[in-house]
């Protein structure tokens, strides 16, 4: 019983000891040496690129995508242009844009707005917001949703 107490306070001691690292403010705050400031913060706000080795090892999945480090400078080669969903959102995007074309260009809404069919310009409306919104989300549902949530 008196072990097991004993053993456990130096596991939780092992586990709640403070940080023995400075981090990078307090470094540049402990150098005696006079440094220009603003060389010091360029070196601080610059991040650095992905190297090869490091995209190889993202683009193999060896490397799951939190351990990106944060922030860094982005490249097109950078593996967050290739998650998964955000391909797929690029992709659905893409066709729905096709799709407003389409609806914009197409010979109904030239022939509504020639005749000044409102229930023909009303359905062709609901069908833009649709593809722009989604399906039975309207323009006033989106602002109020933007307006609460930002």
């Amino acid at each position: 019983s008196k072990a097991e107490k004993s053993q456990n306070r130096i596991l939780l001691h092992r586990f709640s000891r403070p940080s023995t690292q400075i981090c990078a403010c307090e470094k540049s705050s402990l150098t005696t040496s006079p440094t220009p400031p603003s060389q010091t913060i360029t070196e601080l706000s610059t991040p650095k690129p992905l190297s090869r080795i490091t995209l190889m090892l993202y683009a193999s999945k060896l490397y799951p995508y939190s351990y990106l480090p944060v922030p860094r400078l982005l490249t097109p080669r950078d593996p967050l242009f290739s998650y998964p969903a955000l391909k797929r959102g690029l992709v659905r995007r893409r066709k729905d844009e096709e799709r407003v074309k389409q609806i914009l260009s197409s010979v109904e809404l030239m022939e509504a707005r020639k005749n000044q069919d409102q229930v023909q310009m009303k359905t062709i409306l609901e069908e833009m917001n649709k593809v722009v919104y989604g399906e039975g989300v309207t323009p006033q549902i989106r602002e109020d949703f933007l307006m609460q949530h930002g």
